[in-house]
């Protein structure tokens, strides 16, 4: 796990969630100036729902927090991120992955409005749902049509479909 939380209930909440699950901790990273982040997931009335995401000390994850984890990283069979962390970790924790052969697993959310040129390169396995599809997909290809959309997302990658 390469993460930073905070001093606070919630940070120390997770750390013992994840000892108690066998979880190696030692690149978690607990800050003081920052609250660990949060998220609050509401349900609109036509079914979707709507998240509320502090993201606090997620964004103090960087680039260095991934180097001092390269030893970790070469030893797994997945790295898996999402965008709640600064893109320019998850792409450097990304190429230690590739430099490895180690499979990458980005979920874009929170989808942001611009992803990082070169982060979709990294990816082996991409979730996405569709409202992050569409996002991510060139605006001349939006069409609500989910093979549409995941036949932008490869060509926008540069990956082989199938």
């Amino acid at each position: 796990m390469i993460a930073a939380i905070g001093h606070d209930p919630a940070g120390e909440a997770a750390l013992e969630m994840w000892r108690d699950e066998g979880i190696d901790v030692s690149a978690v990273r607990q800050e003081g100036h920052h609250a660990t982040g949060t998220a609050t997931i509401l349900s609109r009335s036509d079914g979707q729902n709507v998240i509320i995401l502090d993201t606090g000390t997620n964004a103090c994850v960087a680039e260095y927090n991934v180097r001092d984890a390269e030893q970790a990283i070469k030893s797994a069979k997945l790295v898996l991120a999402q965008l709640e962390t600064p893109q320019s970790a998850t792409s450097a924790a990304f190429e230690f992955a590739r430099r490895h052969h180690v499979i990458t697993m980005l979920n874009v959310a929170p989808v942001p409005e611009r992803v990082e040129p070169g982060l979709l390169n990294l990816v082996d396995i991409l979730i996405v749902n569709e409202v992050e599809a569409g996002t991510l997909s060139p605006p001349e290809q939006r069409s609500g049509d989910p093979e549409r959309a995941a036949e932008a997302l490869l060509q926008k990658s540069g990956s082989p479909c199938c």
